[in-house]
């Protein structure tokens, strides 16, 4: 059985986060809870794959040098309705699988190591706050940067997971920045001046840094998930 009480803190400096520790926990509990029947009725239910747990739980290392065995109902409850809106371009409707999964979760971990805080965070995991998760996920003004470039060029009909698209919208993006439009995906000038030369720009232009996304780097959504298991193919 994996060890709930492993530390993901640096051994020399004591305080600060250690991501390869993380790593190593959050890859040794969820490897625990996928065979869970826990697991096996949440994906009965969701036509999806497992991730939103490892999410979480990464986002409680990052954030708050926590563990499933550490956190609080407080910091559970910030992940879940700050941070997540926050950083993760995902529809505002998967708020119920992101909540049912976090619920089957926290019931193994309730089931299996008894935590005395799992009830508490079991009942911030409702219906109800499916519905807060999903009012959360939808309203603009809780977007990051990252996230509102991301869910605009998704809006305007690119595939933000695509590198090619991607570069398409940064260029499309930069040439609106001077004519104050929004470009639609199906509607670019390739002949215009403006959008193939985001230089001609007065405001400072948006650059594409990532590069070719791995099927286990970092999801470009903002998701915290690894790309093969949130926008990859």
């Amino acid at each position: 059985m994996f060890d709930l009480d492993m530390s993901i803190l640096d051994s020399e400096y004591g305080e600060e986060l250690d991501e390869g520790r993380l790593e190593e926990y959050i890859s040794g509990l969820t490897a625990e809870f996928v065979e869970s029947p826990e697991a096996e009725a949440f994906l009965q239910e969701f036509d999806s794959s497992l991730g939103w747990s490892d999410m979480y739980m990464h986002y409680a290392g990052q954030y708050f040098c926590a563990t499933p065995a550490t956190i609080t109902s407080g910091e559970s409850e910030e992940i879940l309705f700050e941070i997540v809106p926050r950083k993760v371009s995902v529809e505002a409707a998967v708020a119920h699988e992101i909540v049912a999964e976090l619920r089957a979760f926290w019931t193994f971990l309730k089931r299996t190591r008894s935590l005395t805080h799992a009830d508490i965070i079991l009942e911030s995991l409702t219906d109800d706050s499916a519905d807060h998760l999903e009012a959360e996920l939808a309203d603009p003004n809780n977007f990051g940067m990252a996230k509102s470039f991301f869910m605009k060029g998704k809006e305007a009909g690119y595939d933000m997971t695509n590198e090619a698209d991607l570069q398409r919208f940064v260029l499309a993006y930069n040439a609106s920045l001077q004519a104050e439009d929004m470009p639609s995906a199906s509607e670019p000038d390739e002949n215009d001046d403006e959008f193939t030369d985001p230089m001609q720009t007065t405001a400072a232009p948006i650059r594409n840094t990532t590069g070719r996304v791995g099927r286990n780097d970092p999801c470009p959504c903002g998701s915290g998930r690894k790309y093969k298991k949130c926008c990859g193919p």
